[in-house]
């Protein structure tokens, strides 16, 4: 009925949707409600598309726009930007829409969002840039004032001022002249410009590719890169990295801030080209410049952030022998690409990925066979690198000396030797019946020496003082892992937004997002897109940002921590408890695992050990080669010029020609095992050969008097399983001190195959 005429059945309902956006119209159909049908109208919140959109871009020429009647609703922009903040794209926007019940085709929907989010990509980069120019210029507030290493410490020659002061570049290379101060020069004497006061920067850098790893190919289109200041935590450059632009690939005209290529190269290359533009870019802000960079051993960056040695060379700042050797032997190894005129940073590590390298390191080792490697366990592995974590976290605020005798314990603890560990080491203030106890787990230096002795060289390779120099800082570069986790929000690594100004658009909605949290950049944008914005908004924002914050500050509780170590540690033990009864099931996984013959743990431990004997001698505990496997002989092990079967054969004195050509031609593919036991036994004397078994451990002679594997006496056996092998006195030595061992009780001694409360 209508509230004017008092009729029934005369009102009309029109509703009018452009994207999601509905226009509301009621009218009577009575002639005398007519003029007031203009007043029943509701229509959504509009916005200024003049205001919106660049001043150089026509807001009403749709081809170079996008869609303007759906831009000029503010509800269809609010719903592309919450698509936006939950990683979603045009697919998820029609989608919504869809199941809405709003009448639009999809194709309409999918234009209408890649023109709304193009439009605020553009105010998003805007903003960005604002912010890190803020943060730098905080960061500068906070570092130290120092000479400009340049002008300070780096003598130039003479003549090389005075072109340098003329504007005379080395022709050999495209580095501008370097800016001295006007000096009294002498032909015999070197000049030394004023010192100029900078800004000395720390920062810590790292990237991240937007596509998931295989570990196998590295073919990201996209990626991103982060550089946070060491004082104040803020990031003080970025850069959105891309090889791909759907515009430029169909060739359509497009202005050159939408276009989103910006890289050409290779995947690998992506942070050092990235970190290079770092450096320069703080630089040629001309009052400061990076002094010291903490990123992980993953890339080439640190060779890139090199002056170039001939450059250096040339210009008289350096000598041939000043250079490292590498560079010295060929200029090929020399990939410095910093200008002369901007100082080397200095390199420091980052100690998480560090421990994570020193971990890999003793992977190594579980993946080799227990004969080369000694046994290591998985076990082994987790508690060393606690261990290698550990000494540097508790030691890093002391003297560097201190810092380096911090690392002593690390292999020293894990096999049971306590006299270099501090007050942390839970087995030192035992006494002597409790460290018998069953709950101790320790490796024995004795038992297993193999393993000491290669987990001793990993050991020496990290803590070597070059490499505990670099990780005697308190900085790292968890931020930028950080950062990366956040860009992924926006831009999931199963989606592709690299071709688009989108791509770009997140990655700088991230950098408002970290430094200024959700509800200033919301309401920054808000206001510099002239939207209208209410109090629901603004709350629905500051419980985000209130749950953002409390997150980050909760999981840096050292107790928080210590409880989500524990957690997961007995999350390990249990999974591998359960992956030792799905192998007594056949229940385990393994790839190509139906390819085999059974699948339970006796059938997978039978293929394990059921490999081809060959004819070893025990050298330092390895297997290692004596013969050629092609022609038997013992002066060669590979395939050389020694061998017949090579091509370029030497011939011997007293060889005949006629009988290598005929051993060949019976033997075209190598003599066989079968054909050298055959000749033995033509032979009066059978020479003694012995194989090393892989499954028992033991000795094998081909001998039919010698019985080895039957029990002896101690000595005897010991001393004739030496003679057979021909081994050395050390091995024989440590073969009987390690029987033993074995045929004592004394004390019992556990494999590694529970965890420890008592690991440092």
């Amino acid at each position: 009925m209508c509230c004017k005429c008092k009729k029934k059945n005369t009102m009309e309902f029109c509703a009018e949707t452009i994207g999601i956006a509905t226009k509301v119209s009621l009218a009577c159909k009575n002639v005398i409600c007519e003029k007031y049908n203009e007043w029943s109208v509701k229509e959504p919140a509009m916005v200024d598309l003049d205001k919106l959109v660049d001043d150089k871009c026509d807001p009403y020429d749709i081809k170079k726009c996008g869609n303007r009647a759906t831009r000029q609703y503010q509800l269809n922009l609010d719903l592309t930007l919450g698509i936006m903040m939950i990683g979603g794209g045009g697919h998820d926007y029609a989608l919504i829409a869809s199941q809405l019940n709003l009448c639009c085709t999809q194709r309409q929907l999918l234009d209408s969002f890649t023109s709304n989010e193009e439009t605020m990509a553009l105010h998003i980069i805007k903003m960005a840039e604002e912010v890190v120019e803020r943060n730098l210029n905080d960061e500068k507030k906070e570092s130290q004032l120092v000479n400009d290493p340049i002008t300070d410490e780096v003598h130039l020659h003479a003549d090389t001022i005075r072109k340098r002061k003329a504007g005379e570049n080395n022709p050999r290379s495209n580095t501008p002249a370097l800016e001295v101060d006007a000096v009294s020069l002498d032909e015999n004497q070197e000049a030394r410009p004023r010192p100029k006061k900078k800004r000395n920067i720390g920062v810590s850098m790292d990237a991240g590719w937007r596509k998931r790893s295989s570990g196998r190919a590295y073919d990201a289109q996209q990626a991103q890169f982060f550089a946070f200041g060491v004082e104040t935590n803020k990031i003080l450059y970025f850069e959105q990295m891309s090889t791909r632009c759907r515009k430029c690939e169909h060739k359509l005209e497009h202005d050159p801030k939408l276009c989103s290529h910006n890289y050409t190269g290779s995947a690998k290359g992506m942070e050092p080209h990235a970190a290079l533009k770092c450096i320069q870019s703080i630089f040629s802000k001309g009052d400061a410049f990076v002094g010291t960079i903490v990123t992980d051993d993953d890339s080439s960056m640190r060779a890139r952030l090199k002056q170039n040695g001939r450059e250096k060379i040339e210009a008289g700042l350096c000598r041939k022998e000043d250079l490292t050797p590498t560079i010295q032997l060929s200029n090929k190894n020399d990939h410095g690409a910093l200008e002369l005129n901007i100082p080397e940073p200095i390199c420091k590590a980052d100690a998480n990925h560090r421990v994570r390298g020193f971990g890999n390191a003793v992977q190594k080792l579980v993946n080799m066979r227990n004969g080369e490697s000694g046994g290591v366990t998985g076990v082994d592995r987790d508690r060393l690198k606690v261990n290698f974590a550990y000494a540097r976290a508790k030691n890093v605020d002391k003297d560097f000396n201190l810092f380096c005798a911090a690392f002593a314990p690390v292999i020293e603890h894990h096999f049971n030797n306590h006299e270099l560990c501090g007050e942390w080491c839970a087995a030192k203030k035992l006494t002597d019946t409790k460290k018998t106890a069953d709950h101790l787990h320790y490796r024995c230096k004795v038992k297993n020496k193999l393993m000491y002795d290669n987990l001793k060289e990993i050991h020496k390779r990290y803590t070597t003082e070059q490499q505990l120099r670099e990780i005697h800082h308190k900085v790292n570069t968890n931020l930028s892992e950080s950062a990366n986790f956040v860009v992924t929000k926006f831009l999931p690594k199963h989606k592709n937004f690299g071709t688009t100004i989108a791509d770009k658009g997140r990655v700088h909605f991230s950098v408002c997002i970290i430094t200024d949290g959700y509800k200033s950049t919301m309401v920054e944008l808000y206001k510099r897109m002239g939207f209208e914005n209410n109090l629901l908004r603004v709350k629905g924002w500051t419980d985000i940002e209130k749950k953002r914050t409390y997150k980050k500050h909760y999981i840096q509780l050292d107790t928080i921590k210590r409880k989500r170590m524990m957690r997961k540690n007995i999350k390990k033990r249990e999974n591998r408890k359960k992956e030792e009864k799905s192998q007594d099931k056949g229940e385990f996984y393994k790839p190509g695992m139906g390819l085999n013959e059974g699948t339970s743990r006796a059938a997978l431990n039978t293929r394990k050990n059921a490999k081809k004997k060959l004819t070893t001698a025990a050298i330092d505990g390895r297997r290692k080669r004596t013969s050629c496997k092609r022609c038997r002989r013992n002066d060669h092990v590979i395939k050389c010029k020694l061998c017949p079967y090579h091509k370029d054969y030497v011939m011997k004195e007293g060889e005949d020609p006629a009988l290598i050509k005929d051993m060949i031609l019976e033997y075209p593919n190598g003599i066989p095992d079968h054909a050298v036991v055959k000749e033995c036994e033509q032979d009066d004397e059978v020479p003694v050969e012995s194989v090393i078994d892989e499954n028992t451990g033991t000795l094998e002679s081909n001998n039919p008097n010698v019985e080895v594997n039957e029990p002896r006496a101690l000595e005897d056996s010991c001393e004739e399983t030496a003679a057979t092998a021909d081994l050395t006195n050390s091995q024989f030595h440590c073969e009987l001190l390690e029987r033993e061992i074995l045929e004592q009780d004394s004390e019992p001694y556990l494999d590694d195959t529970q965890g420890s409360d008592h690991d440092g």
